[in-house]
């Protein structure tokens, strides 16, 4: 039997302040002469003709009563601090709508009184001075052209004579402001033979739904307010693979306290195997009732309960530990496709408000879904059912979010052989929409190779990979889901919706879509176990577990080295790697943890210490440290900084909890942005992989460090230093949830747990210290 040795608990050592200095400094424009006189004449006549041609359009649309908006763009010279910056738009009368747009360095902003004229005054006064300002950052003052405005797949296909649906997304204004152009669109579309079919809002997104033809969807592209119409979201799904004949004995039901998990999919069947463990439909609207039509939804469901159905069937019981509920957001249509319709985000939203209030112990959403024509490239911004993930994460702290990385269903052959196209940079391996969400686990897959070949984890060739948003880190792991093209394939085993009509009651299926749910299962499995822990602990918990394969086929079973591609190319492909339940629930002899689970105020910086015995270090073998941090600050889709705030981690050796603090108690640095490494200390620190530039960029940061002759002497403790940045929260008193998991293990067969916990146990301090 696997060892079960409770995790140690890590209090904080210190918190404290991060003292601040002065403001944005900005840099001169292109590090080169500006001829400020000539800007100022072509800022001015560029404004001029904004405004000219919105006044053009309003004419054009007098009889639907259209008034533009003033929206213009504005083309960014250099980073700047999105608080700073928007401020100074302010002052001369712009107001900022968002400053993530589909051109890269690009602001939407919105024109106010006299807005030209205090811009021009400002331009004069950056000449006269002769020192940098914010004039510098700002490069070109332009408008989105029509065409641009055309989503892929209604380039791929589109609209024409007939009406059709389409998404059309529109910047957010303010609520009135929002509620006037809708009015204005309703009578466009209605006058036009169209129709609006539904709304949907955030706190950063607006998106209607209308039916229209090529003339109409002309007319809306048109609108200041549109930045992209596009055909609804849609999904395919791969066909299932022949049932398997074995009978289905379930032992009871779970207990009436038991997690939950909600299947947000085409439905769930009243398979025998689920029925006992259904806790209800969650109403999400669509026809065909509670009833799973592809099938899809029910083989989510079977991995989501059980977590490996083949294991159960060949063990010949299940028994259920967790709770499942349904949300039907996927219909067939009459062609067969499954398609999102009306509104996915609609849907979604209502099914995770409802269980949120009706099913509180139900705390994870599984999304084994995404759409192919939106992907997350280089440079792009969130993707609208991505931001609503996080969005929604934000508005229910306790929820968390599994969702598959996305299928690369065309033919890699254009890019190379099987695995090596894995590491290309082909857009038909990028995330689908909404697997670049910043609060969700996304999942990988894994699959067996060829037969004869002993590592049963490759990668799936039909997998998506990372990296994700601002290149964070996804997926963050990896599970099975088939799909290997050849001789020995074998995908995934779980429930057949159709088991009453053709009397089977398993099938195969494959893909992310498989990946997903069984991570789903190990974070119920876990918040079965700890029904108190914070969503970041539950989270740290399972990515910390992970581990990547051993077994590699080609270019990705060399060792990597260093901080090279072949790392990066790992991180992009496994994440973090394929997790483990049991080593997310329990430390063992060989592998101790330490977990904290708390809160901290915004710039500050908070100091954990644990204490390693010598016999630790110096026992032969390889010695590894790992950190791991879960955080889930708000996000906004129009904000420069995609975070409101954000955090990071170093660790130190050989150095005194004292001298750590006092380090960067003396450390300066400008409010919202990273504190360098105190350089007293620089040396001290343990290098650990992804290094901080990289892994900052996620809410799920994970970093290693192995050495068989560490230069780690047991007089002091290992300190984690921990730095929160406030980016654009504005309430004084926010504190921001985080936890931390850090593992010590060590090749050999020794017991470096019970030294472990002793070392620390006459350390352990009671409170947090401010």
């Amino acid at each position: 039997m696997a060892e079960r040795l409770g995790h140690i608990a890590m209090d904080r050592a210190a918190t404290f302040k991060r003292r601040k200095e002065g403001g944005q400094r900005y840099a001169p424009y292109r590090e080169a002469e500006r001829d400020y006189d000539e800007f100022r004449r072509d800022a001015a006549q560029r404004l001029l003709k904004l405004d000219r041609g919105r006044r053009d359009i309003a004419e054009r649309y007098a009889k639907y009563g259209y008034t533009p908006a003033p929206i213009f763009l504005l083309g960014l010279t250099q980073n700047v601090p999105y608080a700073g910056f928007k401020d100074r738009l302010e002052s001369v009368g712009i107001e900022t709508i968002s400053a993530r747009t589909e051109r890269p360095d690009c602001w939407a902003v919105s024109g106010g009184r006299d807005h030209a004229g205090r811009l021009d005054r400002q331009i004069e006064r950056r000449a006269a001075s002769g020192k940098p300002t914010f004039i510098d950052a700002i490069g070109t003052i332009g408008e989105a052209d029509p065409a641009e405005k055309i989503g892929r797949s209604l380039r791929r296909r589109p609209i024409n004579d007939d009406f059709e649906l389409a998404d059309v997304e529109v910047w957010r204004l303010g609520d009135g402001a929002l509620e006037s152009f809708t009015g204005q669109l309703l009578k466009m579309v209605m006058d036009n033979g169209g129709r609006i079919t539904d709304t949907h809002k955030t706190r950063d997104a607006f998106v209607v739904q209308i039916s229209c033809n090529a003339a109409l969807l002309s007319m809306v592209a048109a609108m200041r307010e549109v930045i992209r119409i596009d055909r609804p979201m849609q999904v395919e799904m791969e066909d299932l693979a022949n049932s398997r004949d074995r009978g289905v004995r379930v032992a009871g039901a779970p207990g009436p306290d038991a997690p939950g998990i909600l299947v947000a999919d085409s439905g769930v069947a009243m398979h025998p195997a689920v029925e006992p463990a259904f806790g209800g439909l969650v109403a999400t609207g669509g026809g065909g009732g509670g009833g799973d039509e592809t099938g899809h939804g029910t083989g989510v469901a079977g991995i989501a309960l059980y977590g490996d159905v083949k294991k159960c069937i060949d063990g010949g019981r299940f028994k259920p530990e967790i709770w499942i509920y349904a949300a039907k957001v996927l219909e067939k249509d009459p062609g067969g496709d499954t398609v999102f319709a009306p509104l996915m985000e609609t849907r979604i939203e209502r099914a995770v408000e409802e269980t949120a209030r009706m099913h509180p112990r139900c705390r994870v959403v599984n999304l084994s879904l995404g759409d192919a024509s939106r992907r997350m490239g280089p440079g792009a911004r969130q993707h609208r059912l991505g931001g609503l993930v996080d969005a929604m994460s934000t508005a229910h702290p306790g929820m968390m979010f599994t969702i598959s990385a996305g299928s690369n269903r065309d033919s890699m052959d254009h890019v190379g052989p099987y695995p090596d196209y894995l590491l290309s940079d082909a857009e038909e391996l990028r995330l689908m929409d909404p697997a670049a969400s910043a609060h969700a686990i996304t999942v990988g897959a894994l699959s067996r190779p060829l037969v004869g070949v002993d590592h049963p984890h490759y990668p799936s060739p039909d997998t998506c990979t990372g990296p994700g948003l601002n290149r964070m880190v996804k997926p963050e792991v990896v599970e099975a889901g088939g799909g290997y093209h050849g001789p020995g394939s074998l995908d995934v085993v779980t429930l057949n919706a159709n088991f009453a009509s053709d009397g089977r009651p398993f099938t195969t299926d494959r893909g992310t879509s498989m990946s997903a749910p069984a991570v789903a299962h190990v974070l119920a499995m876990l918040q079965a176990q700890r029904p108190e822990a914070s969503r970041n602990l539950l989270k740290a918990l399972v990515i910390s577990s992970a581990r990547i394969p051993a077994g590699r086929p080609g270019p990705l079973g060399r060792p990597p080295r260093g901080g090279g591609p072949g790392r990066a190319g790992l991180l992009r492909i496994y994440g973090y790697g394929k997790p483990d339940l049991g080593e997310a629930m329990y430390s063992r002899s060989g592998r101790a943890l330490f977990v904290y689970d708390g809160r901290m105020r915004l710039d500050e910086v908070a100091l954990f210490a644990v204490y390693v015995p010598e016999s630790f270090w110096g026992e032969k073998g390889l010695k590894t440290v790992e950190v791991t941090m879960a955080y889930d600050p708000p996000t906004d889709g129009r904000a420069g900084e995609y975070f409101g705030a954000g955090m990071e981690y170093h660790l130190y050796k050989n150095v005194g909890l004292d001298t750590v603090r006092t380090c960067y108690e003396d450390l300066g640095g400008q409010g919202g942005r990273a504190l360098p490494t105190p350089a007293s200390i620089k040396g001290s620190r343990l290098d650990l992989y992804p290094g901080v530039n990289q892994r900052k960029r996620s809410l799920h940061q994970k970093s290693s460090y192995s050495s068989k002759r560490p230069n780690i002497g047991a007089e002091e403790p290992l300190v984690l230093a921990v730095v929160s940045m406030n980016k654009w929260i504005k309430a004084k008193d926010y504190e921001q949830g985080f936890a931390l998991a850090l593992a010590l293990s060590h090749s050999k067969d020794v017991d470096i747990y019970a030294s472990l916990r002793s070392a620390n146990a006459a350390r352990v301090r009671g409170g947090l210290k401010r």
